[in-house]
């Protein structure tokens, strides 16, 4: 009876149970979802939010959600705070919103130009930049720019630095800055001028060599292109040389400078030196020395013998000669490499003078008293006077005055080769010796 029972309440007690479950969840609560910035794509101006299923998404930090999990048609510059939910099903209640990433629509660059040979096309002064759209250009390394591809009136002989750069669109960023490509503005070739032999005119009377009718921008050379210099005329040449003449046109602002012409050669015959004078202003005799001056710039060789030997080149001074000898002087200028040698000049007999000797110094420690006799000491070859006329070889003086002053005069003798010398004196008082009475010895033992 009782398990009859039992089976006939089994059933309803199960569905009653059911019943009071389902009464007591309802719906189940969500968490969150997580959000991170590895569930986001970026591309352009869409948003693309993935990892995650039967999800509500927002672009304005939950202000409007939409089921899409892409946003399209994004404001380039715009940041847009993106998060997501999960939505509502039979099962499950709306989750609450997922955190905020904040995700900024940003244009993406052009790719950097590069810059190659083949980019320039060049004609003369004017360079043209190719290959490139929508682009920005530079010819001084990015100072400035245009958005002109083509730069004319370029400096010849200058380098520039080119850079290229892609400027922004609706869709894309401005590019970085190309690397800079150096062209070089050559200046164009000149040919070598053609000398004529007739417009090269030689003048020996002025010594000087012009060419004639080249115009202006030339550079003239007379060493065959060693030196140059701009004028026409070659001043202060030398006869028995020759010149190397040639001519090149010069640099220009837009033309390099061409190079020498053929060489026309000139040369200068040697002129014959004049004959050297010589006058007495061309001595100085020192001692027994005898120096010929006023020919030092000159190739010149000296003889004192008319002429019979000869002095090297340049040997002008002749010493130990003899005094009182009469030598009979020659010059001439010898053969150089641009000029002949001259004639020998004139004699001119020179006599060897005697040689002037210094005046002593005579001071009262050369005299030396005795009495009434003084004696001068100090001096060879000299002579002696007590009045600058009459003199004496001697050098005593005999008899002289107590108490008188006397001028003792002394100079040197002159010989065969020396002159007197100029003379000298001193002053000298005549003191007489003090006399000393004798001493009585016989009155000293008295005493």
């Amino acid at each position: 009876m009782l398990s009859k029972r039992v089976s006939v309440l089994l059933p309803t007690l199960l569905v009653c149970i059911c019943a009071l479950f389902f009464c007591a969840c309802g719906e189940q609560e969500r968490q969150a979802p997580d959000l991170s910035r590895s569930n986001i794509v970026v591309v352009n101006r869409t948003i693309t939010v993935n990892g995650f299923e039967e999800a509500l998404y927002s672009k304005d930090g939950g202000a409007t959600w939409q089921e899409e999990n892409v946003f399209s048609e994004l404001v380039y510059g715009s940041t847009y705070s993106v998060c997501v939910k999960y939505k509502e099903t039979d099962d499950f209640k709306e989750s609450p919103a997922s955190n905020v990433v904040e995700v900024q629509i940003i244009k993406t660059p052009a790719e950097t130009p590069v810059l190659r040979s083949d980019n320039f096309i060049v004609n003369g002064n004017r360079v043209e930049i190719v290959g490139f759209e929508n682009a920005q250009y530079s010819a001084d390394n990015g100072e400035t720019w245009s958005t002109s591809n083509i730069f004319a009136n370029l400096n010849f002989g200058q380098s520039y630095n080119f850079k290229v750069r892609i400027m922004e669109t609706a869709d894309t960023g401005a590019s970085a800055v190309s690397r800079a490509y150096t062209v070089a503005i050559d200046k164009t070739t000149q040919d070598a001028p053609l000398l004529l032999s007739e417009r090269v005119v030689m003048n020996e009377n002025v010594m000087n060599i012009i060419v004639n009718n080249y115009g202006g921008n030339v550079l003239y050379s007379k060493d065959g292109g060693l030196t140059s210099q701009t004028s026409n005329v070659f001043t202060n040449l030398t006869s028995g040389s020759t010149y190397a003449i040639c001519i090149k046109y010069a640099e220009t602002d837009t033309a390099q400078e061409s190079p020498w012409s053929n060489v026309v050669y000139r040369t200068f015959e040697k002129q014959t030196q004049a004959t050297p004078i010589l006058t007495y202003a061309n001595f100085v005799q020192d001692g027994k020395n005898l120096t010929i001056t006023g020919f030092e710039d000159k190739s010149a060789i000296f003889s004192i013998d008319n002429g019979e030997n000869w002095s090297e080149v340049g040997a002008n001074v002749f010493e130990n000669l003899t005094i009182g000898q009469t030598y009979i002087v020659r010059v001439q200028f010898t053969d150089t490499a641009t000029h002949n040698a001259s004639e020998i000049s004139a004699a001119y007999m020179f006599t060897m003078q005697k040689i002037a000797q210094t005046a002593p110094i005579i001071t009262i420690d050369n005299i030396e008293q005795n009495g009434q006799i003084v004696t001068i000491n100090g001096f060879e070859n000299a002579e002696y006077s007590l009045d600058g006329v009459k003199w004496q070889d001697s050098n005593v003086f005999e008899n002289l005055n107590y108490d008188a002053t006397y001028k003792f005069y002394v100079r040197y003798k002159g010989n065969d080769e020396y002159l007197p010398s100029a003379e000298a004196n001193v002053s000298y008082k005549i003191i007489e010796p003090e006399v000393t009475e004798p001493t009585d010895p016989e009155a000293e033992q008295t005493e």
